[in-house]
């Protein structure tokens, strides 16, 4: 099967480029959002991987549970410390945070937004009661609060391989990794590739192995097919196979009607052969009885002249 990419930005295409090679491997996404759309982790799950999706919205946790089962779901938000905080719910726009100020402008845009309090741990929290392998890679997709993300990670415990973190306001081509970054060179992660949406960090233990994978963008060497394309090609082959249907429906329906007229000239062929057989057999008749008619005729006309002669013959004069 090739491979399909399911991200927003073909961050996926990037991760299985150094990762193509590692069966069973294991990730963490923190800001999971939707099992499906804009994955970055659905194609690695369609490939026996498996890993720890982190989503404090309540609908797309539950989506997640449903379509991810091998996967550890939680449904909290990700910080510095645990404890709770205020969230602010954006449904169905993929803006939901932690950030008063990021949830104040979206609410100055036109967006309806939810306030309600949130369970918050930490990302060392999680990997200390949830990891028991090497982490492959973590994403980090948490609009504004990707700082005290890592603030809360503990990178000498738990070392993913590849972090690759949103590095743009929301909605925006603005970057905003400067107020972070840090955090992440402090802990010996290198710097190896920003697609304009995201920045990619490899360990430097594993620079020499896996860098490599990130000298280009991702092009047709990398066989891949977006999922919204092979969408579109889905659909396009349900309808021709809608229309084929059709079609032979249509056929039968036509074949059906060909059969019966066929049958229906059968029988009137049939019909007419009776017709012409019951006319020839009823003319045999009539001339088998006007030739008897012309038989008694001329018997009759024989036996007057019979009559006729013998009265002459008699003298006596003929009758009338």
């Amino acid at each position: 099967m090739g491979f399909v990419s399911y991200a927003q930005n073909f961050e996926d295409v990037m991760l299985w480029r150094a990762f193509q090679n590692t069966d069973a491997g294991f990730y963490i996404d923190i800001g999971a959002h939707d099992p499906t759309t804009d994955s970055v982790t659905r194609a690695f799950y369609e490939r026996g991987w498996c890993g720890i999706n982190v989503e404090p919205v309540e609908n797309e946790f539950n989506l997640l549970s449903k379509e991810r089962p091998r996967d550890k779901n939680l449904n909290v938000a990700v910080g510095r410390s645990p404890g709770s905080l205020p969230f602010y719910v954006f449904p169905g726009t993929g803006l939901s945070t932690l950030s008063q100020s990021n949830a104040q402008a979206h609410i100055s845009q036109g967006h309806e937004v939810m306030e309600r309090e949130m369970a918050v741990t930490t990302l060392a929290d999680i990997c200390e009661k949830y990891v028991t392998k090497d982490v492959d890679f973590l994403k980090i997709d948490v609009e504004g609060g990707e700082q005290d993300v890592l603030f809360g990670a503990d990178f000498r415990l738990c070392r993913p391989k590849i972090i690759l973190i949103e590095a743009t306001l929301p909605g925006s081509q603005k970057t905003n990794h400067h107020s972070w970054e840090p955090l992440l060179t402090e802990a010996d992660y290198r710097f190896v590739w920003f697609d304009g949406l995201n920045r990619f960090y490899v360990a430097e233990e594993q620079f020499n192995a896996l860098s490599k994978a990130f000298d280009r963008p991702p092009n047709i060497f990398d066989g891949f097919v977006s999922r919204n394309f092979s969408s579109a090609s889905q659909a396009e082959a349900a309808w021709l196979r809608n229309e084929w249907n059709a079609a032979n429906s249509q056929k039968a329906v036509v074949e059906a009607e060909r059969d019966w007229l066929r049958n229906e000239w059968n029988a009137a062929k049939a019909q007419k052969a009776a017709v012409e057989a019951e006319r020839d057999c009823l003319l045999s008749e009539l001339s088998l009885a006007l030739a008897q008619r012309d038989a008694v005729q001329a018997e009759r006309d024989a036996l007057g002249d019979s009559v006729e002669t013998v009265q002459q013959l008699e003298g006596k004069p003929r009758l009338a």
